[in-house]
């Protein structure tokens, strides 16, 4: 599993030091799950990366506030939820894609625990993926990250159902290993999730 790799006492010490480097550490760290957390909301792609670089960089600007690593954690998600919500309440107020606005906002009624623990947990499973053999790999990907169904990939990739389909069982019980048994409930949600979702 991903994780800072310094000791995080300095790495704090750093990041309030103005250090560019203990930055890019705490950005690599909480981009992408913080990304995940937005696009939950309803936003597309452009607008949760967009709205997810202010937070990030109101963070560096107020670096001096924050004495450990749980608190900027904490710092980023309840930003980004209210970014989101904002911006979405300011889309409904110009008339502009009010069932968004709705979707959104319903899509906020569980803590905001479970949102952490969602987005960070899918950004596991695509670092997961990454390490899969490479026809297995492609094939877990475009299942689902792209959301095609198997005879979708099947054509896209020139191959048959089966092979897609074997690849899939392949690649599920791979990531079974992957994932330690602290972390195994995790992938049993995410399982759960990509049946859902027609995998």
């Amino acid at each position: 599993m991903s994780n800072i790799s310094e000791d995080e006492n300095k790495l704090i010490l750093d990041f309030q030091k103005g250090d560019k480097q203990a930055y890019a550490i705490v950005f690599k760290k909480f981009y992408q799950p913080l990304c995940f957390f937005a696009g939950k909301m309803k936003l597309d792609d452009f607008e949760a990366e967009e709205l997810v670089q202010d937070v990030l960089l109101n963070l560096w600007n107020r670096r001096m506030d924050f004495e450990t690593v749980g608190k900027v954690k904490a710092f980023l998600y309840i930003s980004t939820r209210n970014a989101v919500l904002n911006y979405l309440d300011k889309k409904k107020r110009l008339g502009d894609k009010q069932e968004a606005y709705t979707l959104g906002v319903a899509s906020y009624e569980l803590p905001i625990s479970h949102h952490i623990i969602y987005s960070e947990t899918l950004r596991e499973l695509k670092e997961a993926i990454q390490t899969l053999p490479a026809q297995c790999s492609r094939i877990m990907s475009l299942l689902y990250e792209e959301g095609l169904a198997p005879n979708e990939v099947a054509a896209y990739l020139g191959i048959t159902p089966s092979t897609v389909y074997n690849q899939k069982l392949k690649g599920v019980e791979l990531l079974k290993t992957y994932f330690s048994k602290v972390h195994f409930w995790m992938f049993l949600l995410l399982l759960f999730w990509i049946s859902f979702q027609g995998f």
